[in-house]
């Protein structure tokens, strides 16, 4: 009998670990997550289907992103993160953003004597080939006329403790000979394939290529409820169109997300209160006194970070476009206006995304009673948040930027949907709230985390990248003797 395992989701998360066993013929994988496989046919690029001519678009790339979340497994209230039940996670909504692991993140896993350089190798060779930006990831730039951008990049890298490069997106591989065509949304005035659902990257087509191989298999619309290890096998608990049953494998591997792991991790008794930590967000729209070009995507255009010996930030810079403006509507309620407002005016405007570290952001907590789950939250109110945006704010404004903060909206609790951190890789000390090297945490030997939930530090800034390359990770070491 071959060696059992079961990979839960298909986001991010669940791709790294495919990535790390596919070619291990003596192990027979099982997938699962709450959703089902999509037919190809209707990922195909149609030029009517702009998402932001979605009505349920609400400040999200995808305007399906309310069909992509689970408001079932747990009471969230709307500005909570949510659970994925759509084949892909959120990968079919993410904003597509791409960066290495920060130095002071990369730390923390040297500090647990783990290193990313060859997960880090393995992802940048597959994402050279769906990536834009001048970066190492790719040299694809779609900022077309878009003059001032590097004059600001060069005044920014002279600023005290900041460092800026240009952005980078993963692009979807059928997008990339479309980028040659500058043909005009109707809906959001962007170039046609930069607007569809299917231009960013998302993890769905490689995951169904693993499902063409004769070891793997797909159980559609399953969750996992609990795990229990007995004899060296582990027990799940799942549950498939409401009939619960039990079924054992040699390995179980999470990840389904920071909620969805926390909340199996609660129903299996393992802990009684878990505390996501979570990057908190800031959109801050601003009027800049410099000339750019017209810009037809909504992609980022520039990361920047800050880091002093107290004070450290991620940001991310939008010039202006029609699309930038309605991915902002959430906090600009009269863009319904914005067609009657000539672009040589609304080419003075944009929007800064910024994104604090852990020690400077709220945490979401989830307890386990008699009463069942509850939720409840945690806001340090931390000094350096409001220093952060005073040395951003002075910062733009020296270099011809003027933010407008009374219209700039915070996102809480997990909400940027940058999170996890509740089950952090601690090498020194195993605890029931930590976990080691390989995603364990205290009494589980064949459970392994490989989502966000055990990054050893939740840093500003992009984290897809880095729990790809930490799944990849973990698989291999976990199964190096298999």
């Amino acid at each position: 009998m071959s060696y059992k395992i079961l990979v839960v989701g298909t986001g991010p998360a669940g791709y790294g670990l495919l990535e790390a066993i596919y070619n291990k013929k003596n192990i027979s994988v099982t997938i699962i997550d709450n959703s089902q496989l999509p037919n190809k046919e209707n990922e195909l690029i149609d030029y009517e289907s702009c998402v932001f001519s979605n009505n349920k678009f609400s400040g999200n790339r995808m305007g399906s992103f309310h069909s992509v979340i689970d408001n079932e497994s747990i009471i969230l209230k709307d500005d909570y993160p949510k659970i994925s039940k759509t084949f892909g996670g959120f990968s079919n909504v993410w904003g597509g953003t791409v960066d290495f692991p920060s130095h002071k993140l990369n730390n923390y896993f040297l500090d647990n004597k783990i290193n990313l350089d060859d997960s880090i190798k393995h992802f940048d060779s597959l994402l050279q080939k769906v990536a834009k930006g001048n970066s190492s990831l790719n040299n694809i730039n779609l900022i077309k006329n878009l003059k001032g951008l590097n004059k600001f990049k060069k005044k920014l890298d002279k600023t005290k403790y900041f460092s800026s490069k240009h952005s980078t997106t993963a692009i979807n591989n059928n997008i990339l000979n479309l980028l040659s065509d500058e043909s005009i949304c109707k809906f959001c005035n962007s170039f046609n394939w930069a607007c569809q659902s299917s231009t960013i990257w998302d993890t769905k087509e490689s995951v169904r290529n693993f499902l063409e191989l004769k070891n793997f298999s797909y159980i559609e619309k399953t969750k996992i409820l609990s795990v229990k290890e007995e004899s060296g096998l582990v027990e799940c608990t799942l549950e498939k169109e409401n009939s619960q049953y039990v079924e054992k494998f040699n390995k179980v591997f999470l990840g389904g997300g920071a909620i969805s792991t926390s909340i199996v991790m609660l129903n299996s008794d393992i802990v009684n209160q878990v505390e996501i930590k979570s990057s908190d967000l800031i959109q801050i729209p601003f009027l800049k006194l410099f000339k750019t070009g017209l810009k037809n995507e909504s992609f980022t255009d520039l990361f920047a970070n800050y880091e002093d010996d107290s004070n450290s930030f991620f940001i991310q810079i939008y010039f202006f476009s029609k699309s930038v403006l309605m991915l902002s509507s959430n906090i600009i309620k009269f863009v319904k206006f914005v067609k009657f407002i000539p672009n040589a005016f609304l080419n003075f405007f944009g929007g800064i995304f910024l994104y604090l570290n852990e020690d400077d952001s709220s945490t979401l907590i989830i307890s386990k009673s008699s009463d069942g789950l509850s939720v409840g939250t945690k806001n340090l109110k931390s000094e350096n948040k409001k220093n952060n945006l005073k040395i951003l704010k002075k910062a733009l404004k020296s270099n011809s930027i003027i933010p407008l903060g009374m219209i700039q909206k915070e996102y809480l609790y997990g909400s940027s949907n940058h999170l996890g951190g509740q089950f952090f890789h601690n090498n020194l000390n195993k605890y029931k709230n930590s976990s080691d090297r390989e995603g364990r945490v205290k009494n589980l030997e064949n459970v392994h985390i490989v989502d966000s939930s055990v990054l050893p530090y939740i840093d500003a800034g992009p984290l897809t990248f880095t729990m790809m390359c930490n799944s990849y990770r973990i698989g291999k070491e976990s199964l190096k003797d298999i």
